[in-house]
């Protein structure tokens, strides 16, 4: 989990950055941008539905974003986030700092396949984009990273399934709804983000959960349970 939402934080801190600094495009027009910035970031297409760029105020919204599986992982949507919402300080950005008033995200589907060597779709997408992360760290360079006051975060399910057993897929309910994270301030709280929500999804249906499927979760939240209290 944590990696999931460190990746999804660097790419939208990159059009968020962008689109601040002065490149104000109509909607229609920002929807190609984002769908184009995901693919090249990514290597995965995306669809979406909407982006609403705020000009009055300093805010950015997509709706509907769908991304989808590389052929070697059967194709099928990887991600739905039915909601993206930013609220930034429009000042901070002016003097080089990245700070966000207000994070919403909703995810409603998290869909990992293994293909037919065992490997994780999540993980070739790390593995392959650790370059274009560092790129998108690089245009943010000269900009500093102050926090998000408040994240409102909704997660709605995960599914584990095998291209090798198609028929055997496993689904897990997150059960979080606008779960409210106040003063995120750097990488590692984000990263306790993600134990804590592993960790509430993990004991909140424990029948429902095996030890592989808790260990999963364990490592999308990139550490271990143990030892938390």
């Amino acid at each position: 989990m944590k990696r999931l939402l460190r990746w999804a934080l660097y790419l939208f801190v990159v059009v968020v950055v962008l689109l601040a600094a002065g490149i104000l495009l109509l909607d229609r027009i920002a929807k190609e941008v984002v769908q184009s910035a995901i693919r090249s970031q990514t290597g995965l297409d995306a669809k979406i539905e909407k982006v609403t760029v705020g000009l009055a105020t300093p805010t950015f919204t997509i709706e509907g974003l769908t991304l989808y599986n590389t052929a070697e992982f059967g194709g099928s949507p990887m991600l739905n986030v039915p909601e993206f919402h930013v609220e930034y300080d429009r000042d901070a950005i002016f003097s080089r700092n990245l700070h966000l008033k207000l994070v919403r995200l909703n995810i409603s589907e998290v869909d990992v396949v293994k293909n037919k060597q065992g490997r994780e779709n999540f993980q070739a997408l790390q593995d392959k984009n650790r370059v274009s992360l560092s790129d998108a760290k690089s245009r943010t360079a000269g900009f500093t990273f102050t926090g998000i006051d408040t994240l409102n975060l909704t997660l709605g399910k995960l599914r584990i399934s095998s291209l090798d057993a198609p028929n055997r897929r496993q689904e897990i309910s997150f059960g979080i709804e606008n779960q409210v994270f106040h003063n995120i301030k750097s990488e590692a709280d984000l990263g306790g983000v993600g134990v804590l929500l592993a960790a509430r999804s993990s004991f909140a249906s424990p029948s429902t959960s095996s030890h592989a499927e808790q260990g999963l979760l364990q490592e999308l939240a990139g550490k271990k349970l143990k030892g938390l209290p």
